[in-house]
């Protein structure tokens, strides 16, 4: 248990890919899907 890490801090490039990646998945989210519960489940089942 005393291999060093490989894990290094992110670049700013990196970071900024990422969070603009996390952002257009957010959007087509938004406009392509919708919350559904159970009971809609149930529902559509019938």
């Amino acid at each position: 248990m005393s291999a060093p890490a490989p894990s290094k801090p992110r670049t700013e490039a990196d970071k900024a890919a990422i969070f603009a990646a996390y952002e257009e998945l957010v959007a087509y989210a938004a406009q392509n899907l919708s919350v559904v519960t159970s009971e809609d489940i149930v529902n559509l089942a019938e």
